[in-house]
């Protein structure tokens, strides 16, 4: 849920911005969210990948790679975002 909030804050200042309304209201809570959520699940990441050291079973695996796929997406938001909120088209 977090993640999703982020992401839908990310929308919205992109979507300000790009119309050419002020988006500095979202900056900061989306940068928040967007923190906290990657910083929970790089954990998450770490505890499975010791869990899985230790012999653990398939649903450790199965959140692990969730984890690293949500990871993933993520940043490559993020990466496409960060030129809208400067107002600038993406590449």
């Amino acid at each position: 849920n977090q993640l999703l909030a982020g992401i839908a804050m990310l929308a919205v200042a992109a979507w300000l911005a790009e119309i050419g309304k002020n988006n500095k209201m979202f900056l900061f809570p989306m940068a928040f969210m967007l923190l906290a959520t990657l910083t929970s699940l790089i954990m998450t990441i770490i505890a499975k990948f010791k869990a899985i050291a230790a012999g653990a079973a398939w649903g450790d695996w199965f959140q692990c790679i969730w984890s690293i796929v949500l990871v993933v997406l993520a940043v490559l938001l993020v990466k496409e975002g960060i030129p809208a909120l400067k107002g600038k088209k993406a590449e």
